[in-house]
């Protein structure tokens, strides 16, 4: 017990520190993203940015129930020595991301004009922003889903360095084309909707890149009823997770809704900055949760119950 623990200790930290990096790169992205925002473009254009910011929750939920899903599967057949099993998990989760991210995509299109008009209840001075911003974040919706969920397979596959690179580098380069889009191209808020969809093109380079060097994440052949089946256990998986940021939403649909009838976009910039303070605590707590889902997926899958509690405190 003293050799595993030792040995799970070292695994934990493993994966803790570019983990706590990742989660950290997110949180901070939002707030610098925020600051930048709101000092070249004014505080009508950060409240803006934060009115999309429930829209975004949808990509979000999305790559958590089938990438968060998937992955815990994917580390639990690694853990059971099936490899075929594995990438049949990485496959399906990898389709059903690209579908569900590519209907968004069009969807949205069609419906932007009346999600900024719904947004913003008709503010004549937030709706075009809202519009701009919108049209451009649902063009990007599929790199904003799959680069993600794609991460969490590429960390599950024990290439942990590779998916924090890659949300590291999305996030970076995202800061950086702010400034230049924003400030240098003079593009509004435009520019920060495509420094964002450039960002996470960058970082699906290296997902892909990741993926492409791992034996356990080769697309596998998969019957559409075995498909059905393999998408049933990832969404049973990924679901907690999923309904505890579908619940964001609408927290936060609800709260922009009501700041806004009553305080105007003033009120609505006050707390995107409130948002931005929360984005900071999130890193640790996500970080260490994290790290336990590829940890605990392949000890359940070895039925080491003692390395799984291991875990669980260490965490």
């Amino acid at each position: 017990m003293e050799r595993k623990g030792y040995i799970v200790s070292r695994q934990f930290v493993k994966f803790f520190i570019p983990t706590i990096m990742m989660t950290m790169a997110l949180s901070m992205s939002i707030v610098i993203d925020g600051m930048i925002v709101g000092n070249i473009l004014g505080p009508e254009a950060l409240a803006a940015v934060n009115l999309v910011l429930p829209v975004t929750l949808i990509f979000n939920s999305l790559y958590v129930l089938f990438g968060v899903g998937g992955s815990a599967l994917y580390s639990v057949a690694l853990g059971r020595r099936e490899k075929g099993r594995a990438q049949q998990f990485f496959t399906a989760a990898l389709a059903a991301m690209l579908a569900a991210s590519l209907l968004i995509m069009v969807g949205g299109l069609f419906l932007c004009g009346g999600m900024a008009d719904a947004l913003t209840g008709n503010a004549p001075n937030l709706t075009e922003l809202v519009y701009d911003y919108l049209r451009i974040v649902m063009l990007a919706a599929p790199l904003l889903v799959v680069v993600p969920g794609l991460v969490y397979f590429v960390r599950s596959s024990g290439n942990v360095r590779t998916a924090s690179a890659a949300l590291i580098t999305a996030n970076a380069v995202n800061l950086v084309l702010d400034l230049v889009y924003i400030g240098g191209l003079n593009m509004g808020i435009k520019g920060a909707a495509l420094a964002t969809g450039t960002g996470y093109f960058i970082g699906l380079l290296i997902a892909v890149y990741g993926v492409l060097h791992c034996e356990t994440l080769k697309p596998a052949a998969v019957s559409i009823g075995a498909a059905v089946k393999l998408l049933k256990e990832i969404a049973a998986t990924g679901l907690p997770n999923t309904i505890n940021t579908v619940l964001n939403f609408f927290r936060l649909t609800c709260i922009n809704a009501i700041v806004m009838m009553y305080l105007g976009s003033s009120g609505v910039t006050a707390f995107s900055v409130c948002t931005s303070c929360l984005s900071i605590v999130s890193m640790f707590v996500g970080g260490s949760a994290q790290t336990m889902v590829p940890l605990l997926g392949t000890l359940y899958g070895e039925g080491d119950t003692r390395g799984v509690r291991f875990a669980v405190k260490k965490a």
